[in-house]
């Protein structure tokens, strides 16, 4: 859900309006071209961790391990657990009527 959001904000709408107006082929196009091209904020932290990794480089001590990115990137989630049955339902429930869809 977290990418819906994203997407949602980088496209100036509501979750409920982006749900109604994407189809499930389009969600999955931007989730593809995302994981390609990152937008938001996720692109902006990835740029502002590159510099700080060559900043770290130049300034930092010169034997030893070099900083990578990947220590200066932010840590949002926790300790990720799987979904229960009920959660995955809820969620293609909620995805389904917001897209007009009956659930027999």
């Amino acid at each position: 859900m977290q990418f819906v959001y994203r997407l949602a904000l980088a496209r100036g709408c509501s979750v409920a309006t982006l749900l109604r107006d994407t189809s499930a082929s389009e969600m999955a196009h931007w989730k593809a071209y995302s994981c390609l091209s990152p937008f938001g904020e996720e692109r902006a932290d990835f740029r502002n961790a590159m510099l700080m990794a060559q900043i770290a480089s130049m300034f930092g001590p010169k034997k030893g391990r070099r900083p990578k990115v990947s220590d200066f990137l932010p840590k949002f989630a926790a300790k990720k657990r799987k979904q229960t049955p009920e959660e995955m339902w809820a969620i293609l429930t909620a995805v389904t009527k917001a897209t007009g869809g009956t659930i027999n």
